[in-house]
């Protein structure tokens, strides 16, 4: 059930037998479904005696969103031993529930005993430029630096007390954070129909409106039905741990997306 596509258009005159494209091929393009289980704690406007609020304890019931993901890379230079990447995700959950405690959120309080829903969307742009750092007939094992470009939208809405009553609000935090990392990745294919990739990106900043690390790990094992089309099985993790100090939000956003695709 849960495979991607992968087009590979090679360029290469090369005898397929003997060679797993996924090591050769100038163009590959990928089309593939991600299935992930979500955690996201969030604590606005910095305030040390609002706890982080961890919205997957919070709410009886949690939906993660099924999305689509979209990878290009292309191989360049004589050798083919540099690579440029292009990735795209889109991933989003909402939790609903009645609240056992008040939850505040800026300066509101949704109020304890009421019907609420709080969500969060992270669009993710990946680019990233590698090199080969040695590599064979079988394996290739390479580095290089990248780009995380994250849209983060998140919200929670419900009854908000008041002086007196309460009424209904919602409440939403966005902001956009450029992300520079390094990258590593590994790949080994003992068979012309089979290849074992992984590729870890990790990275830490401090700057004046971010502070925080991020983890993208995938593992997969990929089948060459023909030399130029490909189905993948895959592991994805993916957390971004973020302190964001700008002038609409201020707050921690601890976010983590794992699944197969």
């Amino acid at each position: 059930l849960n495979l991607c596509l992968v087009l590979s258009i090679s360029m290469l005159a090369q005898d397929s037998t003997k060679v797993n494209p996924i090591l050769t091929d100038r163009f590959v393009i990928g089309a593939g479904v991600f299935f992930p289980d979500t955690e996201f704690i969030i604590t606005l406007d910095g305030n040390n005696e609002n706890l982080p609020v961890d919205m997957n304890k919070v709410f009886d019931r949690t939906e993660d969103a099924i999305t689509a993901m979209f990878m290009t890379q292309w191989r360049f230079s004589k050798k083919r031993k540099w690579i440029l990447q292009f990735e795209y995700f889109n991933l989003k959950n909402e939790n609903s529930g009645v609240l056992e405690e008040d939850i505040e959120w800026r300066d509101k309080i949704f109020k304890e005993g009421t019907y609420a829903e709080a969500g969060v969307t992270m669009q993710t742009y990946r680019i990233f430029l590698g090199r080969q750092i040695i590599g064979g007939p079988k394996y290739e094992i390479g580095g290089g630096i990248g780009l995380h470009a994250l849209n983060v939208e998140s919200y929670i809405e419900g009854e908000i007390r008041m002086e007196e009553d309460t009424e209904f609000g919602k409440e939403t935090a966005n902001f956009t954070a450029p992300l520079p990392d390094i990258g590593f990745w590994a790949t080994y294919a003992p068979h012309p129909k089979w290849s074992i990739d992984a590729r870890l990106d990790w990275f830490y900043v401090a700057l004046d409106e971010f502070e925080g690390g991020l983890w993208d790990i995938s593992p997969s094992v990929t089948y060459q039905i023909t030399k130029n089309i490909g189905t993948s099985l895959s592991y994805h993790y993916f957390n971004v741990d973020l302190t964001v100090k700008k002038e609409k939000v201020d707050g921690i956003f601890d976010l983590t997306f794992n699944g197969p695709s």
